[in-house]
């Protein structure tokens, strides 16, 4: 039989234990685009996987009771444990999965949570020692004088007393939740009606505050290639700062891209279609996800925002499984509707993006394993994108950072997955190129914010892979020098700056 035996051990007190096995000949991970030939193979892939597949499992059998507590699973073999408190509750189990409801909820669960499985098979593999339980319950019933109905009426009363009472505290958290949910969303709405949108893809809030200031960065890829929900933020101009660790995103995100509106951090993409916020004027400090979606699961895409509105370009759309030629808009208030706006001269994703002028410039990228040189200027007013200049090299992986009315490339790649330390301004006016000094440390796939005539390079992948090493770059004095590194190394993460939190 193709494929790892998912091991489901539910035991009972007093009943007894009921070993189920799960199988299946194929498992996908739709989302993430991972294939195997059992649920051990996508259970292992990762632990946002391993966490879907608890979770389905728990749900499978029956999800939080008060007749019965379900242990973790544990990583090898897959094993869990259902610990039941009556007979009644084995009882039902068997009759799940003798009824085939055990594995039509599953099949349910693991679809819902898009995860294909096909030839899914529950089987009872100690199927001797269930029926030998089954007996001694029956024997305990007719030891105690009772009829299977009688004690089956009392212990669905008591049952259904728990379970209402149960239900009524869910619903009440759960209109707390929705409540609290709605209000942020109003709130959020409203500051946006309001809100004047910055010009660049990674505009500092402290052009109308002049307090100190944080670098905020966010997701990535960690260690063993683990998509983080993670952030953290550094205070600059201190001589003695470090990292702390914020409030975590809802969702995984590496190969992401964020925006600033007013008061809002806003994230979007980075292998999904989600999209979420950070008010950094409220408390408590909390990531709340928006209604607006991206037009379809994005990575290595550009975002900026022009006239109020998220402005999406290219990228990798993990939906088809190709790179993206479309720039798209994307409403962050109702309707929360994307639209078409034009199509690039060609698919392209990892290219670095600036908006100055009302006017957006981008810089190189990359399509499979192709890389580009062009520099495109894509005008909203006019709806249009054309080419109007080329780089010195191809170049991938790169970020930017707007300066006056210059572009500032740092580091990325020439596509022999060598990461550079060379630093490229482009002059918008005329349209030329300098060189500007290189940086300490080699970096590809990496974030780059600016405040003033601060520049600060963080994470990315180093000459010895993913990295946690931070530096800045002073425009008026033309030095770097390195900052106290981030807690976690940190490959494709997204980063802005704000004032402090």
């Amino acid at each position: 039989m193709a494929g790892e035996l998912l091991k489901v051990a539910v035991s009972y007190n007093p009943g007894g234990i009921i070993s189920v096995i799960i199988k299946c000949e194929k498992s996908v991970v739709r989302d993430l685009c991972i294939t195997a030939v059992s649920l051990y193979g996508i259970y292992s892939t990762s632990k946002l996987v391993a966490r879907a597949i608890d979770g389905i499992v728990n749900r499978g059998l029956g999800g939080p009771r008060k007749d019965q507590v379900i242990d973790e699973i544990q990583p090898g073999s897959l094993h869990v444990k259902l610990r039941c408190f009556t007979d009644e509750r084995f009882l039902e189990v068997w009759t799940d999965y003798e009824s085939e409801s055990m594995k039509k909820r599953l099949q349910e669960e693991f679809s819902q949570s898009g995860i294909e499985v096909e030839g899914l098979k529950i089987e009872i593999e100690n199927l001797e020692e269930v029926n030998d339980t089954k007996k001694a319950i029956e024997n305990r019933r007719s030891l105690n004088g009772q009829t299977e109905i009688d004690r089956k009426y009392k212990e669905e009363e008591l049952m259904k007393e728990m379970d209402n009472k149960l239900d009524e505290i869910k619903a009440n958290q759960q209109r707390i939740e929705d409540n609290m949910k709605n209000l942020k969303l109003e709130i959020i709405d409203e500051i946006r009606g309001s809100a004047t949108p910055r010009k660049r893809s990674r505009a500092s809030m402290s052009q109308s505050t002049s307090g100190p200031e944080e670098v905020i960065v966010m997701g990535g890829s960690g260690k063993g290639d683990t998509v983080l929900a993670s952030v953290e933020k550094m205070q600059l101009g201190q001589s003695d700062t470090t990292w702390v660790a914020l409030a975590a995103m809802t969702v995984p995100r590496s190969h992401a891209a964020s925006v600033v509106i007013g008061t809002q951090i806003i994230v979007n993409g980075g292998g999904t279609d989600s999209i979420e916020i950070l008010d950094v004027g409220q408390r408590p400090l909390q990531w709340i996800k928006s209604k607006a979606v991206l037009p379809f699961y994005l990575l290595g895409h550009s975002s900026l925002v022009y006239q109020g509105k998220l402005i999406v370009i290219g990228g990798y759309n993990a939906s088809e499984g190709s790179y993206s030629d479309e720039i798209h808009e994307v409403l962050l208030s109702k309707p929360y509707s994307s639209k078409l706006l034009c199509k690039l001269p060609k698919p392209i994703g990892y290219l670095a993006a600036e908006m100055i002028n009302d006017k957006i410039f981008l810089f190189g990228g990359k399509k499979d394993g192709l890389l580009c040189d062009d520099v495109m200027e894509y005008d909203p007013a006019r709806n249009e994108v054309k080419v109007v200049s080329k780089l010195p090299y191809p170049l991938r992986y790169a970020s930017s950072v707007q300066w006056e009315n210059k572009v500032i490339l740092i580091g990325g790649e020439k596509g022999s997955d060598i990461p550079l330390k060379e630093v490229i301004m482009f002059d918008i006016k005329s349209g030329k190129f300098s060189m500007l000094p290189s940086m300490n440390h080699a970096r590809r796939g990496f974030s780059a914010i600016i405040t003033g005539d601060l520049i600060v390079v963080m994470g990315g992948y180093g000459s010895r892979g993913r990295t946690r090493s931070v530096e800045c770059y002073d425009v008026s004095a033309k030095t770097w020098k390195d900052l106290p590194s981030m807690k976690e190394a940190r490959g494709h993460p997204t980063a802005l700056v704000c004032p402090k939190l």
